[in-house]
């Protein structure tokens, strides 16, 4: 079998993006140029329960962390009922790149 490989051009027809503080590319760039700090603590809505369940300074226990600061995704998408937050915020970028 004989494959031809075309060089054909290919164009970026988007770009988007959802980070902590900025949910879109132009609020990303702004927040690096003005030296922003996007972390927070965590909350009971990010980790799902009392993030102090989960806080060990120590670091001696198990299926801990020793910080509960982060960059924590806030930005609200419509997350449409039954779906992942992590598959609602692909889509929400990806529509965003195409538009």
């Amino acid at each position: 079998m004989n494959q031809t490989h075309t060089h054909d051009k290919i164009a970026i027809i988007g770009a988007a993006c959802l980070f902590p503080g900025a949910a879109t590319l132009d609020e990303y760039w702004r927040n690096l140029i003005n030296g922003v700090n996007s972390t927070s603590l965590a909350t009971a809505e990010q980790f799902g329960a009392d993030p102090g369940l989960y806080y060990d300074p120590q670091r001696r226990a198990h299926d801990t962390t020793y910080s509960l600061r982060g960059g924590y995704v806030t930005t609200p998408v419509d997350i449409p009922a039954g779906m992942d937050k992590a598959a609602a915020w692909s889509l929400h970028v990806a529509r965003a790149a195409l538009q």
